[in-house]
């Protein structure tokens, strides 16, 4: 299930649970293919870290670090 919304999508399959993915994170995540991209379906909702903000995958996650407003692929 895809559900789109301004800036973001709430994204769940069959394995994981329904959850929100924003901003600059949705951004790559959509860039880098949805859940067809190598990290899959997301498995939690964007939260923070020391860094900035991350969202996990089926298979890595996507950190926005906001001192360089930068992103990293995990």
């Amino acid at each position: 299930m895809h559900s789109a919304f301004e800036h973001g999508a709430i994204d769940a399959s069959p394995r994981t649970s329904a959850h929100a993915v924003r901003g600059r994170i949705f951004e790559t995540w959509r860039d880098l293919g949805l859940e067809a991209s190598h990290l899959g379906y997301p498995t939690s909702d964007e939260y923070e870290v020391s860094e900035g903000r991350r969202s996990d995958f089926e298979h890595g996650s996507i950190v926005w670090v906001a001192a360089h407003d930068e992103i990293r692929v995990e």
